[in-house]
């Protein structure tokens, strides 16, 4: 009888300390995916499901610290390289970290590339792949007919900056180059016009 109450005790102080662990690490959103924002630290890490975009949006509300958005330097598909820093003081970016073989990415992508276009010259987007090899990664935007730039990140430089986990996630950077709010998930109009207007 003693040996199964210790054992239960056990069980019980090991749930109470995995919960009070996991509960520091990261605050959980309305849907269970979870986002953690620290400063310039953004990630998502449990996948959102589809239909939630927007409601698990982080804005940074007044009196949060506003900081620069990392910079970064990559290589686009057409060879050319982007640094996010060229667009400080120019207009609003969007980072779309994404994946060919992400569904959730092949439903966004298009819909960002009609906002991409019907707002154009208004606000940049950067497509961030998240590791595939160049070929594949030309042959989607080919097929998808995608018009905002596409860079590759090999080495993680941009993912590990912003501390993205999953796919499909994407980042609002303001005029002046520090990140208003982050989306995982599909992004809206809403979102676009927002980031215009801040």
């Amino acid at each position: 009888m003693k040996h199964k109450l210790l054992i239960i005790g056990s069980l019980v102080l090991v749930s109470m300390l995995g919960v009070l662990w996991f509960t520091g690490r990261s605050r959980t959103s309305s849907t269970g995916g979870q986002i953690q924002h620290s400063g310039n630290f953004v990630s998502q890490t449990e996948p959102i499901e589809p239909g939630n975009a927007g409601q698990d949006s982080e804005v940074l509300g007044v009196g949060q610290q506003r900081e620069l958005a990392p910079d970064f330097t990559l290589e686009s598909l057409d060879g050319t390289t982007i640094t996010l820093a060229q667009y400080r003081g120019e207009k609003p970016v969007v980072l779309d970290f994404w994946a060919s073989w992400c569904p959730n990415c092949q439903r966004d992508m298009p819909q960002l590339n009609r906002l991409y276009q019907e707002y154009q010259g208004q606000f940049e987007v950067i497509g961030i792949n998240l590791q595939e090899s160049r070929d594949k990664v030309e042959k989607y935007v080919q097929q998808k007919n995608i018009s905002f730039p596409v860079v590759l990140d090999p080495d993680r430089q941009a993912t590990y900056a912003y501390g993205v986990q999953y796919t499909n996630l994407h980042v609002l950077i303001d005029k002046a180059g520090v990140v208003v709010k982050v989306v995982p998930g599909d992004i809206s109009e809403s979102d676009i016009v927002s980031l215009l207007q801040s």
